[in-house]
């Protein structure tokens, strides 16, 4: 009687915890961007996200995930589009492009993660934490080349300090991207309390203490990163498209370095340093 009692207990339990899909129009993300200009960090800009009706691409049904930055919520517009399968994987393309895999929430430890045939991150460990006032899986996962370089997934949040589809986990901490507030069915979830409410203003400042490295580009064929603080140990630099695939990886040991730019448009950059401080970010060649 007592087995039963407790296999009743336990069967409840994974229920609870684990009963958890990420698309759902219910759910909306509050989320602050960070810009930097080349010279300075510009002040927060905020904006909601949330699924909105479906659409037809390539014989495959997609959800709309639309942004806007209205405090609110008006002036909807598209943003990408996402569709989420019973194994647990979660596939994005962006208007014009093609699907690429997201998130994989059914990976064990030691799984591997792959974007466009490339190994980028391996599962760590797994775990059951408070997200708000709910119990939810998170995955933890490094990248094997670089394991100071991680991230967290949260099941049906997405990736931690990332917007749900914008380069998925690649945004990592250190980024421009956080996430302020959850919502789901009306009801709010989470909020990061170091903000007064999920909507920000551009008067609130972002703290720039542990800033890394400065990276902007000049010119069409240039990008230049700088390492910011005097005492900042070289790292490593690597450079990204907007889908996650990495094109450059080289050592940074200058105080300044120039390098080429691959061409222009929006990139992602991510540099460790030695001692292990990780910085994310975006760089717009024109």
């Amino acid at each position: 009687m007592k087995h039963l009692f407790l296999t009743i207990i336990l069967n409840t339990c994974c229920i609870l915890v684990f009963a958890q899909n990420f698309i759902d129009t219910s759910k909306v993300w509050s989320v602050a961007s960070f810009g930097f200009d080349g010279s300075n960090w510009m002040p927060p800009k905020s904006k909601y996200l949330q699924f909105k009706g479906d659409t037809l691409i390539d014989n495959r049904i997609y959800a709309k995930l639309c942004s806007s930055d209205n405090r609110e919520k008006q002036g909807w517009r598209i943003r990408s589009f996402m569709r989420e399968e019973t194994d647990g994987k979660v596939y994005t393309r962006f208007t014009g492009g093609y699907e690429f895999l997201c998130y994989d929430f059914n990976l064990q430890i030691n799984d591997d993660y792959y974007r466009d045939g490339y190994l980028e991150l391996r599962v760590d460990s797994i775990s059951i934490k408070p997200f708000g006032n709910r119990n939810l899986k998170y995955i933890f996962l490094s990248t094997p080349e670089e394991p100071s370089i991680a991230t967290i997934w949260i099941e049906g949040v997405g990736a931690w300090n990332s917007t749900p589809d914008e380069s998925c986990p690649f945004m990592l901490a250190g980024g421009v991207d956080k996430l302020i507030c959850f919502e789901e069915q009306g009801e709010l979830i989470y909020h990061n309390t170091t903000y007064s409410g999920c909507f920000i203003n551009s008067a609130e400042s972002i703290q720039n203490s542990d800033e890394l490295v400065r990276v902007f580009s000049p010119g069409s064929e240039w990008i230049v990163v700088q390492i910011h603080a005097p005492d900042t140990q070289p790292g490593t630099f690597s450079l990204y498209t907007p889908i996650g695939k990495r094109i450059l990886k080289c050592p940074l040991t200058a105080p300044e370095t120039t390098l080429c730019a691959p061409g222009t448009g929006l990139y992602l950059y991510r540099f460790v340093s030695e001692k292990g401080g990780v910085q994310s970010g975006k760089v717009v060649v024109e």
